[in-house]
Order: structure tokens, then C-alpha cells, then sequence
């Protein structure tokens, strides 16, 4: 039985109560359906699928809803309202990199590189620009000294043409190098390859000490990694002259296919027949290598550059037996690289006695150029040789 003053106090009791979870219900914040604030360094960033980011440059300050509009406009409309894609930037740069090579990189070798901020390429291209110039002016002020009339000039003949190589080398690097830009990189380079190999082209050759003739060439060998042997004749079409030439080499410190050093022994029998017939019998050594650029500047990777020089002798017959003999120095200078997959470009400059167009003049020696297209059987070729005359190659070659 509880008493009033006790049932007086419990009602009390229960009304603070409930004015207690009535003021309670009043101060909770509304429910809503904003997130939380969250620090800066407690945000995970999310990584992005859209397959354009980092193509499109967007103005800074762009909100999120804009960027979220332009990723759905088609590319095209985009580059008609002036947005700059990131890979047309590349190319408009090497772009104009290549033609201030080709133009102010005349005199002056590796602006181009220098414009495209590679200083390192380009220090090294002038430093190899004032090597040359400076192997061409020591040669030919001896060879000028000398008159021509000794073997000092037999000798600064070859470093001035070797000088004249390496300048052309370097302003062609300067070229190719800001062409194929610090992203991208020529396709593998398809010479030297192993095997067996037979070879046929028709030549046209015209100099001023020989009129005009047709001649075919036959070459035949094989290549397997560590050296190689090749045997190779000329006929003249009228029969009134004809070269046989063998060649047996060695690759070592072979550290890459396109780099490595050479040792060949070459033979070579010539025989004319026509006004003045004489017989010819030469031998020489060369000494000699290549060098895949890749190796020292990754955007010249599959480049390869290289020389050889060669010593030799001619004995010449004139019908009383093999009585006279000369002694010679030959050399040559080259690069190749691949334009495309499967076409291959050769520049080759030098000299050598038995070339079968003569030298422009002492101090320069015959130009080849050389385009190889890889077929599903051997390779389809054009050359060219450019001296005291011309010459014209077209043929192709089997390997297996």
C-alpha cells in the first residue's frame, strides 16, 4: 500500500524524466545524406580506368563535373575546340626538334637534341662534329704541304675521308635521334642476320674512266654468329671484264648482334680482256667493328655505327707474269638502321682500290647507300655507289 506522499514523489520522478528524453530527442542532429568531412591525409586516392587520362590537358581550376563532361565528348570535337592531346605535343616537338637539325644543325651538330633539352646527346654530337673537323683540316693541310706527291698524302687521304665520315655520321644522328624523339625507338635492325645466303643483282655503272656497261654480280656464303664466309664475282655483261673476290671473317666480343669487332682476310683475282688487258691479284687484312648506339643513348637503340680499315697489296701482269706490285690502305665508315620493320637503310663512305667506281679525288672517296626490304625469303636490295662516276645495284638474295 504506498502513501500519498510517496505516490506524490514518484509522479514527479517520471515527469523529469520524460522532459529529460524529450530535451535529449530536440538536441540530436537530423540524419542527412552528406558524407562526413574528411582530412586531407586520411584521403586514399582511387586509381583511374579511364584509358585517356593524362592524353587530354586539362585547364587548371576545371571542376569535376566539367572533366566528367569532357571525358564524354568524342576526341575529335575536342580537338576542334583547341584541347592539346599530350602525344600530338611529343610529336609537334620532334618534330621541330628534326627540322632544326636538318637546317641550323648544318654547322652547328646536336641543336636538335639541345632543343628537346637531351644536353648529353647533344654535347656528344658537337664534341664528335670538332673531332671530325679537326681530322679534316690536320689532313688535308698535310696533303696540301706534301703537293701530293708522297706517301704522307697516301696517308692523309684516308683521315680526311674518315674526318668527312664522322661529320656526316654525327649531323645524321642529330637528325635521326630528335625524329624518333625520347619515346619512341626504331624497329630491330634486320642485317647480319645467320644462315646461308645466295645473292644476284644487275648493275649499271657510268665513270668518267669507263663508258657505260652492264654487269651482274653473284655473291654466296654463310653467316653463323661468330664468323662468316662469303665468295663473289662481277662479270661484265660483254665479257671484256670480270672480278672473283673471297672473304673469310671473324666476329668477336660479340656482346650485342650489332655490336662486336671484325677480322677478314680478303682475295680478289680481276681480269680485263678488252684495249690494255692486264690481270690483277690483291690481297688485304682489315681490322675493324660495330656499335649498336642503344648501348650509350637509349633513342639510338638498334644504330649501329662502325668502320674498318684494311692493308693490302696488287700485283698487276701485263702479260710478262706478275712483275710489278703496289701496297695500299683502304677504309670504310658506315651506320645503318631500320626505317620501318622490314626496310633497312645502309650510309657507307670510304676507299679502296678495287672499287669498281673510282674515287672522287684523293681526299674523297666513293659514297654507298644501300636499301634492304626483308621478304618472307631473303631480302630485296637497292644500292647505289657515287664517286668518280656512278653505280646503280638492283637484285635480291635468298637465305635458308
Amino acid at each position: 500500500m504506498m502513501l500519498p506522499g510517496m505516490k506524490i514523489r514518484s509522479a514527479f520522478l517520471v515527469g523529469i524524466c520524460l522532459c529529460g528524453l524529450n530535451v535529449a530527442a530536440q538536441e540530436k542532429p537530423p540524419v542527412t545524406s552528406e558524407k562526413p568531412e574528411t582530412r586531407q591525409e586520411d584521403e586514399v586516392p582511387l586509381e583511374s580506368t579511364d584509358p585517356f587520362e593524362g592524353l587530354l590537358d586539362v585547364p587548371d581550376g576545371t571542376t569535376l563535373e566539367e572533366e566528367s563532361g569532357l571525358s564524354k565528348t568524342p576526341v575529335p570535337t575536342l580537338r576542334q575546340q583547341g584541347f592539346v592531346f599530350s602525344d600530338t605535343a611529343q610529336s609537334t616537338t620532334s618534330t621541330t626538334a628534326a627540322l632544326i637539325a636538318l637546317t641550323a644543325g648544318i654547322p652547328i651538330h646536336g641543336i636538335g637534341h639541345y632543343w628537346i633539352d637531351d644536353s648529353r646527346t647533344s654535347t656528344a654530337l658537337l664534341t664528335s662534329e670538332a673531332i671530325a673537323l679537326g681530322l679534316m683540316g690536320a689532313s688535308a693541310l698535310a696533303a696540301y704541304a706534301d703537293g701530293g706527291a708522297s706517301s704522307i698524302t697516301g696517308i692523309a687521304a684516308p683521315v680526311f675521308q674518315l674526318g668527312f665520315s664522322g661529320f656526316i655520321l654525327s649531323y645524321l644522328l642529330d637528325v635521326v635521334g630528335t625524329l624518333q624523339g625520347n619515346q619512341l625507338l626504331p624497329p630491330s635492325n634486320i642485317l647480319n642476320q645467320r644462315g646461308f645466303f645466295a645473292e644476284v643483282a644487275y648493275g649499271f655503272v657510268t665513270s668518267t674512266q669507263a663508258s657505260s656497261r652492264h654487269v651482274i654480280r653473284a655473291r654466296g656464303g654463310v653467316d653463323f654468329d661468330v664468323g662468316h664466309v662469303a665468295v663473289e664475282t662481277t662479270q661484265n655483261l660483254l665479257l671484256g671484264a670480270a672480278e672473283y673476290r673471297g672473304l673469310l671473317g671473324a666476329r668477336l666480343f660479340r656482346v650485342r648482334p650489332q655490336t662486336f669487332l671484325t677480322m677478314d682476310v680478303v682475295g680478289d683475282y680481276y681480269q680485263f680482256s678488252e684495249t690494255g688487258a692486264f690481270d690483277r691479284i690483291g690481297a688485304e687484312a682489315r681490322l675493324g667493328g660495330s656499335l649498336d648506339l642503344g648501348a650509350v643513348f637509349s633513342q639510338f637503340n638498334q644504330v649501329a655505327v662502325g668502320m674498318w680499315f684494311g692493308a693490302g697489296r696488287q700485283y698487276f701482269s701485263f702479260g710478262n707474269g706478275f712483275d710489278s706490285h703496289t701496297d695500299f690502305l683502304s677504309h670504310q665508315a658506315f651506320f645503318h638502321l631500320n626505317l620501318t620493320t622490314k626496310l633497312n637503310m645502309r650510309l657507307a663512305h670510304g676507299s679502296h682500290p678495287a672499287s669498281i667506281v673510282p674515287s672522287l679525288s684523293r681526299l674523297f672517296g666513293v659514297t654507298e647507300l644501300e636499301f634492304a626490304y626483308a621478304t618472307n625469303f631473303g631480302f630485296l636490295k637497292f644500292r647505289t655507289e657515287l664517286g668518280d662516276g656512278a653505280a646503280f645495284w638492283l637484285g635480291g638474295d635468298v637465305r635458308f
